[in-house]
């Protein structure tokens, strides 16, 4: 069996299943997945048809006549992506999106996310917000991967609202807010880079705004430098 047409080219897979009936006959039951119905030059809800055809073969190499699905009402909904839910665990450091679809990060707080973390995973329905650590492992990516730039929660450092960018797999952009309560406490703070690039010299980090209930201790360097 070949699969040969799909009009939006946005089946994401297709498996067949072959039953022999009691009278001799066959029955091929599909199975399919749409990646995704986007189409933004139309409305939001509108049915997406979609067309498929299937060239079959016997053994003997014999061909069959094409099967269409053109005449069956086989759609889907033409929709957008977006945060399905947050879940923000203070406890462990971390905030959980989901989306409706798969999606890629771009930019988190306006940080941009390196490119190399997406070396074995490019487009997903979850992402996890946390220590830097913990977002690289979520992509498999090694831990001390020097060429990795990432900074704890994107640089964020205290509740508020924030912008998350990301794109569908059609590479469509999108913009979308989130809001963080009771989630830094008391240890919320304005903390200011002297650059966010990769450099050679020394970075001075600003913080201010910390709470009176907070408890900061800052790790003496050694001589090294380290």
């Amino acid at each position: 069996m070949e699969f040969t047409k799909d009009i939006n080219q946005s089946l994401g897979f297709l498996s067949e299943n072959y039953l022999v009936n009691k009278d001799g006959s066959h029955t091929l039951r599909l199975m399919g997945d749409f990646k995704a119905d986007i189409d933004l030059s139309k409305e939001k809800g509108l049915h997406m048809p979609h067309s498929i055809e299937l060239r079959i073969v016997d053994e003997a190499g014999n061909v069959m006549e094409t099967i269409s699905s053109k005449d069956q009402d086989f759609y889907g909904i033409n929709q957008r992506p977006k945060i399905r839910r947050m879940d923000v665990y203070p406890q462990d450091g971390m905030v959980n999106f989901e989306f409706n679809m798969e999606v890629h990060i771009k930019k988190i707080n306006g940080i941009e996310l390196p490119q190399i973390m997406y070396r074995y995973i490019y487009y997903g329905s979850y992402f996890m917000l946390g220590r830097a650590r913990d977002m690289l492992r979520q992509f498999d990516v090694p831990v001390d991967d020097e060429n990795v730039l990432l900074k704890d929660y994107c640089g964020i450092s205290k509740d508020g609202t924030y912008e998350i960018e990301y794109e569908d797999i059609y590479g469509n952009s999108y913009t979308e807010q989130f809001t963080l309560e009771d989630f830094f406490g008391d240890y919320s703070a304005q903390i200011q880079y002297s650059t966010t690039e990769k450099t050679k010299e020394d970075v001075v980090a600003t913080i201010e705004g910390v709470s009176e209930n907070a408890q900061i201790s800052l790790k003496k360097t050694d001589d090294t430098g380290k």
